[in-house]
């Protein structure tokens, strides 16, 4: 049964039945149930229950190819525990399930030597020390750790295992509560015609972002509100969990008095004002675990390479709101001038203050030949129509640069329900999708935890491009965005896109490359081009 429009509108509840593999209540976002042989949708008190009809299994050759092949199939049984938890790494032909191909990628690299590769992880912190991600730390060899000097002159004292541009600080304020709070005393009370004309424009972009923070202001108070009776002690887990996020919003997201850039001690809307910050990488809060999971997926795709050749540069970032312009693009300026071959930014907002910055470092790092991944957002918003930052368009139809790549989130699912529920699009500016869905991944003290987000396909892609950097280090920035993009599996068939209603959509209209990150395609696709660069 195939359904091209779903209203989704009144899914309050999750009935528990023991046949499904699971369930997931999530305010707002309920959008489907997984089933063992398909998927529950549920339409208030209505359940309707989907699978595909098609059941021929795709074969080795259309994989490889990337070839437009109209038979599929998805893996319709449980999946056992370790195969939950590797389902990234599987082969499509092999195994039913869309995952990257990781290790017919490493039967590919066999008696191939690597060269070594940086990659940047610009996040929250990291905790270096887990057991998985020890050994593939970098390290700045030309800074003498403790000694408290510039040893590589750089402009970062000590700063042997990358940045830390946050200070102590964990939460932070959206960008929307930000430019209110700044905005505020200069246009509050006034309209058009009690302004000069060069106010105009910034006049009509703060009406545009007070509207927003007010209405999601409202939003948060009123949730507080309706569900603090139910909050204590004995409520369950998840529900404590939402209520405190709620309260951690209107506490730090949403208030226009709270302001912790005051402890870092710079000036923000100084982007030559660099000397703040510390070398302290490590997560400063029992909640963040971003960068660590991050981290994690990263290096479990590159750490079989020998002599553990490809590193992560940790740079924290991200805060528990929204991330400061000003420190990504001192973070991805630092990055390319201290070596890093290709960045990760598991980062995104809605608006910026100062976007210039950010481009500016982009084409920095354009120019030093470092390829830049990017979570595309986790809003089910086409990005073709609504800005996310940062990007590489401007909110144009072209690209400012040619080393940029947004990545969409999969499921393991090979059919309709592939796209991830939660995941952005755009024909234009989403270029790829890897899995996001439900990935295991390290977490602070040694701990392991499944995440979901667009944050987890990045670092997907940032290590199959870390990949190809290592083993063919001909090959430029913009090569291997062509190569990823063009290597992936094309996907052939329609997806749902989720939102007040589900709408059944081809994937070539989601997605620039119309294809799905596949590593040992991409091996195969930057082989042939090394060796046609070594031809001319």
């Amino acid at each position: 049964m195939t359904c091209k429009m779903m209203n989704t509108k009144f899914m309050k509840t999750a009935i528990e039945n023991d046949r499904f593999e699971k369930y997931e209540l999530i305010p707002t976002k309920l959008r489907y149930l997984k089933y063992k042989n398909g998927y529950a949708i549920f339409l208030g008190c209505c359940i309707t229950w989907l699978s595909s009809c098609q059941t021929t299994k795709v074969t080795s050759d259309a994989v490889e190819n990337g070839g437009q092949n109209s038979s599929y199939t998805y893996k319709r049984s449980a999946l056992t525990v370790q195969e939950k938890k590797g389902w990234p790494w599987m082969d499509l032909a092999a195994d039913s399930i869309p995952g990257i191909s990781l290790n017919r990628a490493y039967d590919f690299l066999k008696d191939k030597e690597a060269s070594e590769v940086v990659t940047a992880i610009i996040d929250s912190g990291i905790d270096t020390e887990h057991k998985a991600l020890r050994s593939n730390v970098w390290i700045n060899e030309n800074e003498i750790a403790g000694n408290n000097v510039d040893d590589d002159d750089n402009g970062y004292i000590d700063d042997v295992n990358g940045w830390n541009f946050l200070d102590e600080v964990y939460y932070a304020p959206m960008e929307m509560t930000r430019l209110v709070a700044r905005w505020k005393k200069r246009f509050e009370g006034k309209d058009v015609s009690s302004l000069t004309s060069d106010d105009h424009e910034v006049f009509q972009s703060y009406q545009q972002v007070r509207k927003a923070f007010d209405r999601k202001s409202s939003e948060i108070t009123s949730e507080l509100k309706k569900n603090a009776r139910h909050y204590s002690a004995d409520a369950p887990k998840r529900f404590q969990e939402y209520y405190e996020h709620l309260q951690a919003q209107n506490e730090h997201h949403y208030n226009l008095d709270f302001d912790p850039r005051k402890e870092i001690g710079d000036d923000v809307y100084d982007l030559t004002d660099t000397q703040y910050g510390d070398n302290n990488v490590a997560p400063r809060h029992e909640n963040e675990s971003h960068g660590t999971h991050v981290a994690g997926i990263f290096t479990a795709i590159v750490k079989e390479i020998p002599e553990r050749n490809i590193k992560f540069m940790p740079i924290r970032n991200t805060p528990d709101g929204d991330e400061y312009d000003k420190d990504v693009a001192l973070a991805i300026r630092y990055a390319a001038d201290n070596g890093a071959r290709v960045i990760n930014m598991s980062f995104g907002k809605a608006f910026a203050d100062r976007p210039d910055w950010v481009y500016d470092a982009i084409r920095y790092a354009a120019e030093k030949d470092v390829l830049i991944v990017h979570g595309a957002g986790n809003n089910t918003e086409d990005t073709d129509s609504v800005m996310v930052y940062p990007n590489d368009h401007k909110g144009t139809a072209s690209e400012i640069v040619a080393n940029f790549v947004a990545v969409g989130s999969i499921t393991r699912y090979y059919n309709e329900a592939m796209i991830s529920d939660f995941s952005n699009y755009g024909v234009r500016n989403v270029d790829i999708f890897a899995p996001g869905s439900d990935i295991y991944s390290a977490m602070p003290g040694n701990k392991y935890e499944y995440q979901n987000g667009t944050s987890m396909a990045a670092p997907m892609v940032a290590a199959v491009a870390s990949l190809v950097r290592a083993y063919f280090p001909d090959l430029s920035a913009s090569q291997v965005k062509h190569i990823i993009m063009e290597s992936g599996t094309k996907v052939p068939f329609n997806v749902w896109m989720h939102g007040e209603v589900i709408v059944e959509r081809p994937f070539s209209e989601i997605c620039k490359s119309a294809r799905i990150l596949n590593a040992y395609n991409a091996l195969l696709m930057a082989d042939k081009l090394s060796k046609k660069n070594e031809n001319q």
